[in-house]
C-alpha cells in the first residue's frame, strides 16, 4: 500500500465532512474508494476530533460573551441603580440572555 493513499483517504474524509456528509456517509464513500476498515476507522476518528475541536472553540466563544454579557449587565444594573433610573432591562434582560449564552457555550463544551 502507498503511503499517500492514508492521507488522500483523510483529505477526503475531512472534505466530505466539511461538504456536510455524516459519518456513515462519509465512511461508505472511503469503502467505494477501496479503503480498508481500519483506514476508515482511523479517518472516521479524525474527523469526528476534528468536530469536536470545532465545537468546544465555538463553546469557548459562547462562554465568553455570555461571561461579557453578565458582567456588563451588573455594571450597568449598579449604575442605573445609583443614579434613579430604571434597571430591570438590563438586570434581567442582559443577565438572562448572558445566561443563555453561557449555557450553550457549556453544551459545546461537554460536547452533549
Amino acid at each position: 500500500m502507498d503511503n499517500e493513499q492514508p492521507e488522500s483517504l483523510l483529505q477526503l474524509a475531512v472534505g466530505l465532512s466539511r461538504k456536510g456528509y455524516t459519518t456513515e456517509e462519509i465512511a461508505t464513500q472511503l469503502r467505494v474508494k477501496g479503503a480498508a476498515d481500519n483506514l476508515v476507522q482511523q479517518a472516521i476518528d479524525e474527523v469526528e476530533k476534528s468536530r469536536l475541536n470545532r465545537k468546544r472553540h465555538t463553546g469557548f466563544i459562547w462562554c465568553g460573551i455570555g461571561t461579557f454579557l453578565l458582567v456588563s449587565g451588573c455594571m450597568i444594573t449598579f449604575l442605573q441603580y445609583s443614579n434613579g433610573q430604571n434597571i430591570r432591562i438590563a438586570m434581567y434582560g442582559m443577565t438572562s440572555v448572558g445566561v443563555v449564552a453561557i449555557i450553550k457555550g457549556l453544551i459545546d463544551l461537554f460536547g452533549w
